[in-house]
């Protein structure tokens, strides 16, 4: 069983600029609510005992509209902001608050700002597939076809075996911001700031995917969010 989940909403979101001058990517409205809340509301479908929202850039406002989301949640999990002074990047947020962790053999990480529907409950589906004797990390991924937004050369192909891989300059699929990973194994990479993708680079480690069933919506920049809040509206 995972029971743990880690929430990504430290960025400076740089390239929605200007709406993020004074308001935190993940704060920004769609269909009447933040984009966290979207997350977390999907969250709120598998019964994690444990949430961890990580803050940086306006690191009160995340504070502050996350104590408003735990006045009315209906969920199970006890939700705690931890807040980076110097922002780590997806690997070095899971190094740097690895005691929080240590304990677990895996944990859910998801970006704040990703938006996906599925057609079943997405976490159960994953833990299913979930093989820690064989996977090192297991990505949530769409089809392009089945994405909104700036969609670019896609992220990942995949085998018939579930593996992933980067070969190909045009890949089918988009990473969804949704990942399985082990905690321990990103723990010993050397840096203190370092992204996760650092380790799609290594040969030895074991990318594996999970097909969502549903929508994946690519909130990269002000026109992305522009059609895809009307979209959804």
């Amino acid at each position: 069983m995972i029971d743990t989940l880690l929430i990504y909403a430290a960025g400076f979101g740089k390239r929605m600029m200007p709406l993020t001058q004074n308001c935190p990517k993940p704060l920004l409205a769609i269909a009447g609510k933040p984009m966290l809340y979207h997350c977390l509301d999907l969250a709120t479908k598998f019964p994690f005992k444990k949430i961890y929202i990580n803050s940086h850039y306006l690191a009160d406002q995340i504070s502050e509209a996350v104590n408003t989301y735990k006045k009315q949640y209906q969920g199970t999990a006890e939700i705690n902001v931890l807040h980076e002074e110097v922002i780590c990047e997806t690997g070095g947020t899971i190094k740097k608050f690895y005691d929080l962790l240590r304990d677990q053999e895996a944990i859910f990480t998801i970006n704040s700002d990703s938006l996906i529907t599925t057609q079943g409950n997405i976490w159960q589906e994953m833990l299913e597939k979930w093989d820690p004797q064989k996977m090192d990390f297991l990505i949530c991924i769409s089809p392009l076809e089945r994405c909104y937004g700036s969609v670019g050369k896609g992220d990942f192909d995949i085998d018939t075996q579930g593996k992933l891989n980067r070969d190909n300059p045009q890949r089918a699929f988009m990473s969804c911001g949704l990942q399985i990973i082990k905690p321990s194994l990103i723990a010993i990479y050397p840096d203190d700031i370092f992204s996760l993708s650092k380790y799609y680079l290594y040969p030895s480690i074991s990318l594996y995917g999970h097909e969502n069933s549903g929508h994946f919506y690519h909130v990269s920049n002000p026109e992305d969010y522009e059609n895809i809040s009307e979209i959804i509206k």
